[in-house]
């Protein structure tokens, strides 16, 4: 048996307009789940959504919960967030044109009191803002 992941499902329709036509065209191309094949493999599917389960469902006590935990693991240093970049406020459209090019290897961070260092274009890669983690290193101007 194998796992099949969906995450983002907002990234299935790219492009700047999302209309009905790129749904339509997305949809197509998604592959097709045939429930009785699944029956006969022993095979089953599973969602989940935190909005549905925070808001819908109000279960803000179980993500409470599960944040305090996870703080508590970042405390004791057993487990360690990758960061692409930091941006300041000003840099948003930068940023997240950034995120939208799929160029981000980790989290992009927006920081409030960081000011904007200089002109940057979604192509930069701000070597000055990746994690001190040794897990990744920033990429070279070949990979840009």
């Amino acid at each position: 048996m194998g796992k099949y992941v969906l995450y983002g499902s907002s990234n299935i329709v790219t492009g700047e307009t999302r209309s009905f036509l790129s749904y339509a065209k997305s949809w197509w191309q998604v592959d097709k789940i045939n429930p009785i094949k699944l029956y006969e493999e022993n095979k089953s599917i599973a969602g989940f959504n935190l909005l549905n389960l925070v808001f819908e469902q109000g279960r803000h006590d179980l993500l409470s919960h599960v944040m305090a935990e996870l703080i508590q693991m970042y405390n004791q240093n057993k487990i360690k967030p990758i960061i692409d970049s930091t941006w300041a406020f000003e840099e948003i459209t930068d940023a997240m044109q950034r995120m939208h090019d799929h160029k981000n290897i980790g989290k992009i961070i927006l920081n409030p009191n960081q000011e904007r260092r200089r002109q940057s274009c979604h192509n930069d890669i701000r070597r000055d803002s990746y994690s001190q983690s040794s897990d990744i290193s920033p990429p070279t101007s070949s990979e840009k």
